[in-house]
Order: structure tokens, then C-alpha cells, then sequence
């Protein structure tokens, strides 16, 4: 099927021998593809950084790599790019199932990822093109900024149990909103395009761009966004129950905000939206996770938060004016009732 979505996992790695033992660097990034298009990448870039006392530098920039995919899912497409010295070592694994060198205490790592290593494509790196790892090896860099094997898998399993029970991305099935927040360093704005939804996930008379305050004194342009299409719906007099984001954590945020008694602090935004409304009638927002792009109504919102961070021209006729909407809330619906 030519729109489905793909997981690609992409690792380089970095090794390095040092005169106590060896170094690695290893950077994943994840990129949700639809169809041949392969986006964004869904990851920052935080880099593992390990060492280790008997492994050779590759076979450690390897055994990282078998860290860096614990998140990873079985049907994810796996994309390695490494040195040559690298490649051999995973094309061994790829031929042979085994890897005599691994330490003991990765062997139950080793065993979880060796599918997807199995059936990794390997990409051949010069050093010119993974120079940005090698910084990370230098000696220059103190001991203390390395972790262990045994740490780097306690944090990545970690990472998994807290986020456990997290939600899988929908298909739009019922009408509602989208939102999307998109933000720019380089012109300092930052804007939330919003989307009438139809049940294909078509998009329902005119998207509609709002210019926002910047980081740091918009903490959460995505739920922004949810209370943003919130107010905006119950302003002209409709219910907003469903609201579509290609944020995953948002709707946690959202219950997280209202727990914490929507606190002031760097949230001003967020507590001016959300002031005339009860707990319930928020929490009561379905806040539904889609992929980004995976709809024209979130094409649309991307596109109109994108080109009004950027200072872009846009139709009047989709421009709402921030100040004017917090305005008509306020003297629509007051202070939030007791």
C-alpha cells in the first residue's frame, strides 16, 4: 500500500580503542515514512556515549548499537550506517546469529535486537561522514560523560516502563479538530494552525492560523493547540470533544495540567484558554494521536503553523487574532465556574 506508515530506525555508530580500553558513540534517530517519503525524524539527537574496559572499539560501537534498539519495534526497518571495520562485525552477526565477544550481560539485549540486526540493511561510512561521532570519543572528553554497558540498558529499559501504556496513532474516524504548533528559531515566532476535521479526515471549511507567543513563555505549543481549538469551538457555540495531534504525549499533558491545578508558571497561555472551562469539560477532551501528514486536515494545520511562525503571508480570511480570541472567551464565558 502506497500511503502506509513505516518505522525506520536509523543508527550510526563510532568507535574508538583508548589506552584503558575503548569508547563508542551511537545516535538513533526514528523516521515515521508514509509511503517512499521518509519525513522527520520523531528523535532528537542525544547520543549514547559508553565505554568499556576489554572491547575493542568496534565491537563496542556494536554492542551499543544492539542498546540503541531496545525501543525498537519487531516490524521496524533498521538502517545502520558505520564504518567498514563495523560493517564486518554486523554482517558476521547477519551470517552466523552469534556473536562470541558480546559481554555476558548484554546477552538477553543481544538476543531481543538480533532480528532486527538480522535483517538491517548496512550502509559502509567513511570517517569524513560520521565525523561528528568522533568528537564525541575524543579524549578530551572526561570519563564521567561516558556510562557503562550495564547503565546505558538500565536507562533504555528505564525509558520503556515509563512510558508504558502509551497510545498507538488512529485513523481519523469521527469529525472534530486538528491542531499543529510549529515553531521558528531563526524568525522567533511561533504560530498553531487549526483544522475543521471531517470523519476521512478531509479538512472542513478554511484552516485557520493563530500567531502565539515564542518558547520560553509558550511552554506547550501542542496542547496550546488542543485548548486553542477548544475555546475556539465553544466560542461559536459547538462542542469540541475530539481534537487530532501528531504529538503522542499531549493528551497526557492535558490530564497532567489540569492535576497540577493549571499552574501559572511560564503557562500564562494555557491558563487564559483554559480559565472559563470546568476540570470535567476539559478532561473531557478527546485528545486523539495521529501521525503527522497522515491527513490532508493535519497537512493543512501543519502548513498554516509553519508559514505564520515564519512571519509567511497567509489569507486573511484563515488569520485569527490571539487577543481578540482571549477577549470574546472572556466575555463570553468569565471566570471558570466554581
Amino acid at each position: 500500500m502506497q500511503d502506509r506508515i513505516t518505522i525506520r530506525q536509523v543508527v550510526t555508530a563510532w568507535g574508538r580503542d583508548t589506552g584503558t580500553g575503548s569508547r563508542a558513540a551511537v545516535l538513533r534517530l526514528r523516521y515515521r515514512a508514509r509511503g517512499a517519503d521518509w519525513g522527520h525524524a520523531g528523535a532528537r539527537k542525544f547520543p549514547l556515549r559508553i565505554a568499556h574496559p576489554a572491547l575493542t572499539g568496534d565491537q563496542l560501537a556494536v554492542a551499543g548499537i544492539c542498546v540503541r534498539l531496545i525501543p525498537a519495534d519487531p516490524g521496524d526497518e533498521v538502517y545502520l550506517a558505520v564504518s567498514e571495520a563495523v560493517a564486518d562485525l554486523l554482517r558476521g552477526i547477519q551470517a552466523t546469529g552469534t556473536a562470541d565477544w558480546m559481554p555476558d550481560t548484554l546477552h538477553d539485549v543481544f538476543q531481543q535486537v538480533l532480528p532486527l540486526i538480522g535483517g538491517a540493511t548496512i550502509e559502509v561510512h567513511g570517517r569524513r561522514s560520521l565525523r561528528d561521532l568522533h568528537k564525541l570519543v575524543a579524549d578530551t572528553r572526561p570519563d564521567s560523560s561516558f556510562q557503562s554497558l550495564e547503565q546505558a540498558v538500565a536507562q533504555a529499559r528505564s525509558s520503556l516502563v515509563q512510558h508504558a501504556g502509551r497510545p498507538e496513532p488512529v485513523r481519523v474516524s469521527e469529525s472534530g479538530w486538528t491542531c499543529d504548533w510549529g515553531y521558528s528559531q531563526k524568525y522567533e515566532g511561533a504560530a498553531i494552525g487549526l483544522v475543521r476535521t471531517g470523519p476521512d479526515g478531509g479538512i472542513v471549511g478554511t484552516p485557520l492560523g493563530v500567531v502565539v507567543p515564542p518558547p520560553p513563555e509558550l511552554v506547550d505549543g501542542e496542547l496550546a493547540g488542543v485548548l486553542l481549538a477548544h475555546a475556539y469551538a465553544r466560542i461559536n457555540g459547538e462542542a469540541c470533544q475530539v481534537v487530532y495531534s501528531d504529538a503522542r504525549d499531549t493528551a497526557d499533558h492535558l490530564r497532567q495540567f489540569v492535576a497540577d491545578g493549571r499552574p501559572v508558571a511560564n503557562a500564562g497561555l494555557l491558563v487564559a484558554l483554559a480559565a472559563p472551562f470546568t476540570d470535567e469539560e476539559l478532561l473531557g477532551i478527546q485528545v486523539r494521536w495521529v501521525y503527522r501528514h497522515s491527513t490532508p486536515a493535519h497537512r493543512a494545520a501543519d502548513a498554516a503553523a509553519r508559514h505564520l511562525s515564519r512571519g509567511e503571508p497567509a489569507p486573511a480570511e484563515g488569520l485569527l487574532d490571539l487577543g481578540a480570541l482571549l477577549a470574546r472567551l472572556a466575555s463570553q464565558f468569565g471566570d471558570r465556574p466554581a
